[in-house]
């Protein structure tokens, strides 16, 4: 029996363990018999990494990708899946876990849900602002990352549904923490089996 659905996970840049202390937390929580989970780890980026190499990545993932995959992601793994759905990755949902992208970034039309899960704590998002004004970043017109992670989406697209986990945890990536992961993943679960 082919899986209804097939996720595919894209972790942060600053990771050196592969999202085994991130987003692999989820997996345990995320699996069903019908559903099928594909890892999309690219290793450990610097900064400069990610100015230099998450377009590439992004076409790596849309490669990888399927129709009508649904692509969780945390922090950069946000931006390179939106990077890669804006090159035409077939995913018909995007879980963004506190995002590292504008907050009012147009994502592409062929997308069915967008849910942005984000905590106003979230302080390295709030910071990623600043980077525009040294090089690499500086002038780079596509350079996307921004603060959605801490508010949220801004913009006007009534395919984005923010989740405000504030109450649960306020640092970027408490939502992997031991206590919360079961939670989040099971949010997420909800929303996927409802979109």
């Amino acid at each position: 029996m082919k899986p209804k659905n097939r996720v595919l996970l894209a972790h942060g840049f600053n990771v050196r363990d592969g999202g085994a202390n991130t987003l692999d937390k989820l997996i345990p929580h995320l699996k069903r018999p019908n559903t099928k989970i594909k890892q999309a780890d690219y290793g450990h980026l610097s900064l400069a990494g990610v100015a230099y190499f998450n377009d590439n990545l992004a076409a790596m993932l849309n490669g990888l990708s399927e129709p009508n995959d649904i692509g969780i992601g945390h922090s950069n793994g946000c931006s390179v899946l939106a990077m890669a759905a804006n090159l035409g990755a077939p995913f018909k949902q995007l879980h963004l876990i506190n995002p590292a992208l504008k907050s009012n970034f147009k994502f592409p039309s062929h997308l069915k849900k967008i849910f942005v899960y984000h905590s106003k704590g979230d302080l390295p998002v709030k910071l990623s602002t600043w980077l525009r004004y040294i090089p690499p970043f500086k002038n780079n017109k596509d350079f996307i990352w921004g603060q959605m992670g801490a508010t949220g989406y801004t913009g006007n697209d009534p395919r984005v549904i923010n989740i405000d986990l504030s109450s649960l945890y306020l640092s970027h990536s408490g939502g992997f923490d031991n206590q919360n992961a079961p939670q989040l993943a099971a949010i997420i679960r909800d929303k996927i089996k409802r979109a």
